[in-house]
C-alpha cells in the first residue's frame, strides 16, 4: 500500500536534500583540489624565482673575475704594462678584488726573456695572507695536461673545470685569457702566454651557502656538469658530475634534469627522497660562464599541508548526504505485516 501524501512529500524532500548535499560535497572536493593545485603552482613559481635570484647572485660574483683578466691581457698585449711592473699590478688588482683567490700571469717559453725559459708570477692567498709565488719554481706548467695554461692559448678566454692548483695548494676554478706579444722579426702578434684568475672551491661553497633558501640549498655545476659546490662535500672532492648523481639515483626525472643541464637549458624536476618526501629541483644556466646553478627545495616547506578533516564544509556535506540516503532508503522499506 502506498504511503500517505505527507510521507511522499517527506521522501521527496529527503531525496532533494541528499542530491543537494552530494552536489555540495562534490563541489567542495573540486574546489579544494583547485586551491591545492593553485597553491602548488604558486609555490613552484616562487621556488623558481629563488633559483633565478641565486643564479644572478652567483653570476655577478663570477663576472668580477672577467674584467680583471681582460684588462691585464690587453695591457700586456699593448705594452702598457711593462714586465717589471707585473708583480705590483697583480698585487694591486687582487687587493681591489678580494673575491679573487689567485691572480697570475704565465709566459710562453722564452717569451718573457730570451734567456729565461719560463716566468709565471702568481699573487695568491695563503695562511699568512696574500703573497707572491713563482709557479715555474713549483713545476713546468707547459707540460701536457696543464689545461689552465694550454686551453686559453687554443680556445681563447675560457672558464675551466675545477682542478687542484699545486702552486696555490687549493682546489680551484679559473677564468683564463691569452695575451700576445709582437714578434720582432715579423712584426705580428704571437701568443705570449695567459692571464688567469681563480676562486677556490671553498669560496664557491660559501657563496652557495649564503643564499637565503630556507630549508633548501643550492649547488654550482661547471660547464661539464661537475659539482663545484654542494652541501655534501664528497660530491666536490670526488669530482662527481650531475649525470653520475642522477644515474645513481635511478630516478628518470633526475636523469632528464641532468641531461637538460648539460645542454645548457633551464630545467625543473620533481622527485621523492628515500623517506618519501617530495623534492623540487631547479636548474638555471649562467650564460657568461657556461656553468649552472641548481636549487633544491622541499615541497612541504613551501606548500601548506592541511589536515584531512580541515575541510569541515565538504565533510559535513558528505555526512549529511549519507544520512539523507540512509533515511530515504529506510522510509521506503515496506511496513511489517
Amino acid at each position: 500500500m502506498s504511503g500517505t501524501p505527507l510521507e511522499k512529500i517527506r521522501q521527496r524532500l529527503m531525496l532533494v536534500g541528499a542530491v543537494l548535499c552530494f552536489l555540495v560535497f562534490v563541489g567542495f572536493i573540486w574546489w579544494s583540489r583547485g586551491v591545492a593545485r593553485a597553491e602548488s603552482e604558486q609555490a613552484i613559481e616562487s621556488a623558481a624565482q629563488h633559483a633565478r635570484e641565486a643564479t644572478l647572485k652567483i653570476s655577478q660574483t663570477l663576472d668580477k673575475l672577467v674584467p680583471v683578466n681582460i684588462a691585464l691581457s690587453e695591457d700586456l698585449t699593448s705594452g702598457r704594462l711593462t714586465k717589471e711592473d707585473i708583480p705590483e699590478r697583480l698585487k694591486r688588482d687582487k687587493a681591489l678584488n678580494p673575491v679573487i683567490f689567485g691572480l697570475g700571469v704565465a709566459y710562453s717559453p722564452y717569451s718573457f726573456d730570451p734567456n729565461i725559459r719560463l716566468y709565471a708570477p702568481l699573487y695568491v692567498n695563503g695562511e699568512g695572507g696574500p703573497s707572491l709565488v713563482q709557479i715555474e719554481d713549483k713545476y713546468d706548467y707547459t707540460e701536457e695536461g696543464r689545461d689552465w695554461y694550454h686551453l686559453p692559448l687554443e680556445m681563447g678566454p675560457i672558464w675551466q673545470e675545477p682542478h687542484y692548483g699545486e702552486a696555490s695548494q687549493a682546489f680551484l676554478a679559473n677564468f683564463t685569457t691569452p695575451f700576445y706579444i709582437r714578434d720582432s722579426e715579423t712584426g705580428e702578434n704571437k701568443p705570449g702566454g695567459v692571464v688567469f684568475s681563480s676562486m677556490s672551491l671553498a669560496q664557491y661553497r660559501e657563496i652557495a651557502d649564503s643564499l637565503d633558501l630556507g630549508e633548501g640549498y643550492a649547488f654550482i655545476l661547471s660547464a661539464a656538469g661537475v659539482f663545484v659546490s654542494h652541501p655534501d662535500k664528497d660530491y666536490v672532492d670526488k669530482g662527481m658530475s650531475i649525470i653520475q648523481w642522477a644515474e645513481a639515483s635511478g630516478r628518470d626525472p633526475l636523469i632528464k634534469l641532468a641531461k637538460n643541464v648539460l645542454n645548457g637549458r633551464r630545467a625543473f624536476a620533481q622527485s621523492r627522497d628515500e623517506t618519501g618526501r617530495d623534492i623540487w629541483y631547479f636548474s638555471e644556466p649562467i650564460i657568461s660562464t657556461g656553468w649552472s646553478v641548481g636549487v633544491v627545495m622541499f615541497k612541504d616547506h613551501l606548500v601548506s599541508s592541511k589536515p584531512l578533516m580541515g575541510n569541515i564544509p565538504a565533510w559535513s556535506a558528505g555526512a549529511f548526504f549519507l544520512l539523507f540516503t540512509a533515511g530515504l532508503l529506510r522510509s521506503r522499506r515496506p511496513a511489517s505485516a
